[in-house]
């Protein structure tokens, strides 16, 4: 039985407009979107995060197949081929939930998108046109594309609404005869809140699925905060935001492992078309398993064991206590990175601080075991 909630969320990458700057620079050719938390949230207060959240019933009702269908004269089969997907070869989370009236392929994107609105004002939808190709949805790529609320006030309204009733999300939409851009939505990672040994040292568990959005367009979108949950929005390229993160004072690191990890993860990809080819459903670099983290407590810091890595615990499940912070565990902490033996197995975030600022992220999968 498992303990924890369903969600999901998305990382939101748009190209930069070129720089015409002599200086050279370093950074990625694109922005993604983060939001920071209120001070007094009771999850992940202060944090900067990725728009997300938990899905709800309203994202897998069946009135969602009727403006689909409606909108683009597609039966549910033909959207699912339309999108790409594959109902076997997919993570955890969506194959435990074809139960489901609306297929969790689609409901997923749509609580992603939902919950992206409701946090910060920016909605990926288009307009309902039966004559528009199944091609043509695709290429729905750039930012004056979608349906950016022109009208602040009208906004709000729906912002609140939804906040206070998720089906309301659907009621907009068909008012508007939009319907959420889910073609622009690829699966990207899938991570589960691992389990604490002590219950007072235990948050809220998500097992969420995380989705990239790649669009284009010369002016970034303005975000508008909802004041609720979120009070600020920032558009940085990954390695500002790493960069802000180890400049942080407080004692806590700004950002959790996962943020930390897909932000390292989009690093990588220096320019804008990298990424966006490397987000396509069937790229092979996109794996299907659920990341849980074993937390191990060294002196001097910390190491967060992924699946693959030689230190990985075999037959583990989604309840199996996998963090003891009741002691200083003999781990194989590298503070010298020279001296790690490429020649095992690895997937693990390194941390010489405790206090998770500095999340390095070592992956050597050729030899797994």
């Amino acid at each position: 039985m498992k303990n924890w909630r369903d969600a999901a969320c998305l990382l939101f990458a748009l190209k930069s407009a070129p720089s015409h700057s002599a200086k050279p620079t370093f950074a990625e050719n694109f922005k993604v979107l983060m939001l920071r938390r209120n001070a007094k949230s009771s999850f992940m207060p202060s944090k900067l995060v990725f728009p997300g959240g938990v899905i709800s019933e309203a994202d897998y009702s069946s009135n969602w197949e009727a403006l689909y269908t409606g909108g683009f004269g597609l039966k549910m089969l033909d959207l699912l081929n339309d999108l790409g997907l594959s109902t076997t070869n997919t993570y955890p989370l969506i194959k435990d939930n074809t139960h489901w009236k609306m297929h969790p392929h689609i409901a997923f994107r749509i609580c992603a998108i939902r919950e992206t609105f409701e946090e910060s004002g920016l909605l990926l939808a288009i307009k309902n046109d039966k004559n528009i190709r199944s091609v043509d949805r695709k290429l729905c790529e750039n930012v004056k594309d979608h349906l950016f609320f022109d009208n602040i006030s009208n906004m709000t309204v729906w912002r609140k609404k939804i906040h206070n009733n998720p089906s309301e999300f659907y009621n907009m939409c068909k008012s508007y005869n939009i319907t959420p851009n889910i073609w622009a939505l690829h699966e990207w990672s899938n991570w589960l809140t691992p389990v604490f040994k002590r219950k007072s040292k235990q948050t809220a568990r998500f097992d969420t699925i995380f989705y990239i959005c790649c669009l284009e367009g010369n002016d970034l979108p303005e975000a508008a905060p909802d004041d609720k949950e979120i009070n600020k929005a920032h558009w940085l390229s990954p390695s500002e935001f790493l960069d802000l993160n180890l400049l942080e004072t407080e004692e806590k690191s700004l950002m959790a492992p996962p943020q930390i990890y897909e932000l390292c993860k989009m690093k990588g990809f220096k320019h804008f078309d990298a990424l966006k080819n490397a987000s396509t459903a069937n790229n092979p670099l996109n794996s299907k398993e659920r990341l849980m983290p074993v937390f191990s407590r060294c002196k001097g810091g910390y190491n967060l064991i992924l699946p693959g890595d030689y230190m990985y615990p075999d037959n583990i499940d989604g309840n199996t206590v996998v963090f003891d912070d009741e002691s200083m565990a003999e781990c194989p902490l590298e503070k010298d990175f020279n001296s790690i033996d490429y020649d095992k197995p690895l997937h693990r975030i390194v941390y010489k601080d405790e206090r998770l600022h500095d999340g390095l992220i070592i992956k050597n999968l050729k030899n797994r075991k």
